[in-house]
């Protein structure tokens, strides 16, 4: 079988990570002939030197947004490569769909968020029709409870698959000690909770609360440090700012930036922290579980399907700062070490092993 996936850019976002890391481990563990088609031009990012030799890489060179000669390429890609099945993730859906249409192959689309939040009136009015009006071309896959409910309110109580996200076990870098001296600097001294927040740097992952929470501990002269993994993609980075300019404890909180050595800076971590206001599920999240790390988060809605409070992490009960710190307060009263159980509990259901085998037996059902 040949497996085309397609993403519109190669950004380290979770839906990017989401998809590279299904293709190599779709490649490792079948024989089915991998692709994975970029929209856009190849930047250099970090993700680009993740993909396996396995998988075959395909830029389309798209510069500005939706246009026939976006159209055409992908028409004459699907002609070239003739998939069994085509795999997408986010606005990839958009800009393939005609090309999908004309030649007929059935497609597989994973919704990696709020559907109500993914798209504006119009474009979901579009995607619905394709739902409806071309089910064996187009079906919807939720990453997790809380997905697939919004999903079903916008597209249709039908649609209602399910395939949770998964994610590779991460492995320490050859930087591990340079990063370990980096937290201990954070550190007042052996006592000090090591906190870590992984992920874009924005206003849906509700950064600013994060620092705000970190301040009221610290002034209530708690024994923890924050380290921030992560960088506003915008060009202005207003919001960078303003979280920086937040911040009251520089020497307590700091700000990394973009990192690929995630799990050298969670080996260090007491938790892991995820203040979105809403969340699909949070590549951020399976990762720290790969590691063994807990899991502080917000109700944003996917987290909540896979955090067991008290076990492998906390959810707070709503977005807010005092929220938030009730169950950082919860963590430090009663931190959960217990790295194994953790880490069983992702092995058990969470491993990208497992939702690629799911996905595979997918699109077979989809070519009976």
């Amino acid at each position: 079988m040949k497996i085309l996936h397609f993403l519109t850019s190669i950004n380290t976002g979770g839906a990017e990570k989401f998809c590279v890391d299904l293709c190599n481990t779709q490649a490792n563990i079948s024989d089915h002939r991998i692709y994975l088609c970029v929209l856009d031009k190849l930047e250099n990012q970090p993700l680009l030197n993740s993909i396996s030799n396995n998988v075959t890489l395909i830029s389309l060179n798209k510069e500005g947004g939706y246009n026939l000669k976006i159209i055409y390429k992908i028409y004459q890609l699907l002609s070239k490569i003739e998939p069994d099945t085509i795999h997408l993730n986010g606005r990839a859906l958009i800009y393939t769909s005609l090309a999908i249409l004309f030649k007929q192959i059935p497609s597989i689309y994973t919704v990696h968020t709020m559907a109500d939040k993914e798209y504006n009136k119009y474009i979901k009015k579009y995607i619905k029709l394709l739902f409806h009006n071309f089910p064996s071309l187009f079906i919807p896959v939720s990453i997790s409870q809380s997905v697939s409910r919004t999903v079903q309110i916008v597209y249709g109580n039908s649609f209602n698959k399910i395939i949770y996200n998964g994610s590779s076990e991460l492995n320490v870098s050859t930087n591990i000690d340079l990063v370990t001296n980096e937290i201990n600097i954070l550190k007042k001294d052996e006592g000090t909770l090591v906190f870590v927040s992984v992920g874009r740097i924005s206003p849906e992952k509700n950064t600013l609360l994060l620092v705000k929470s970190f301040n009221k501990l610290l002034e209530d002269g708690k024994n923890v440090c924050l380290c921030i993994v992560g960088y506003d993609t915008t060009k202005e980075q207003v919001y960078m700012t303003m979280c920086k300019d937040t911040n009251k404890y520089h020497d307590r909180i700091k700000f990394v930036g973009q990192k690929d050595n995630v799990a050298d800076y969670l080996q260090s971590a007491d938790a892991s922290c995820l203040t979105s206001n809403y969340e699909g599920l949070g590549i951020a999240a399976l990762e720290a579980f790969s590691m063994g790390v807990p899991v502080l988060s917000t109700p944003s809605g996917g987290p909540s399907d896979i955090i067991i409070s008290g076990i492998n992490g906390y959810v707070s009960k709503y977005i807010s700062v005092e929220s938030y710190v009730d169950i950082l307060m919860d963590f430090i009263a009663k931190p959960l070490n217990d790295r194994r159980k953790i880490f069983e509990i992702y092995k058990d259901n969470f491993t990208m092993q497992i939702c690629a085998k799911q996905y595979l037996e997918l699109y077979k059902l989809r070519l009976k």
